[in-house]
């Protein structure tokens, strides 16, 4: 049986994707480690950046591969999708973590900015999460109401969550990440 993957779906699972992250890790052991320069720091971020996309993208395949017209099965590759990106998310955050801060002057606060902005993601997704398994399966029009929640989900801003620290070695950061349109795309459109 062939079956036909909505195009709704497949933003469906771009927007949850955009939105599943983790929350923070370990501040004392990240403040511990030496500081990468700013070029070193960022070409680090992003091979782990890479990593998560990869794994983002082996997260989207239950939802990819769900027959739209099966509320029980879409729910169930939702969920699946839903987990593993979660996790995936958690490994990125972690990565980064363990990379440590920048050697910049407000390197801190860009760890914060990382930190709030996967916790900020992370409480969207669960909401969604949430509202998805409060649906009627048994409803005809259940992948409509998928679909209206996914239109209601707010993605977070990190590039604007990191220019709002207003210092200039922050901007030098933003555009080294900048340079890297790969990993600019990872790190701010998700």
């Amino acid at each position: 049986m062939e079956t036909h993957v909505h195009p709704g779906i497949v933003w469906l699972a771009i927007a949850l994707v955009a939105l599943s992250v983790a929350c923070g890790g370990d501040d004392d052991a990240a403040s511990a480690r030496p500081r990468l320069d700013a070029e070193d720091w960022v070409a680090a971020v992003c091979a782990k950046a890479r990593d998560y996309a990869a794994a983002q993208s082996d997260a989207i395949r239950p939802l990819a591969e769900a027959d739209e017209k099966d509320p029980e099965q879409l729910k169930e590759a939702i969920e699946s999708m839903a987990r593993n990106s979660q996790f995936a998310a958690e490994e990125f955050l972690g990565a980064v973590e363990r990379i440590g801060a920048p050697d910049i002057p407000h390197a801190d606060e860009v760890m914060d900015a990382f930190r709030d902005n996967e916790k900020e993601q992370t409480d969207v997704l669960d909401k969604f999460r949430s509202d998805v398994n409060e649906l009627d399966t048994q409803d005809k029009r259940y992948g409509e109401y998928v679909l209206d929640l996914v239109g209601a989900v707010e993605t977070q801003d990190f590039r604007a969550r990191l220019e709002a620290i207003d210092a200039a070695d922050i901007d030098d950061l933003v555009d080294l990440i900048d340079i890297d349109v790969e990993c600019s795309f990872i790190l701010f459109t998700r």
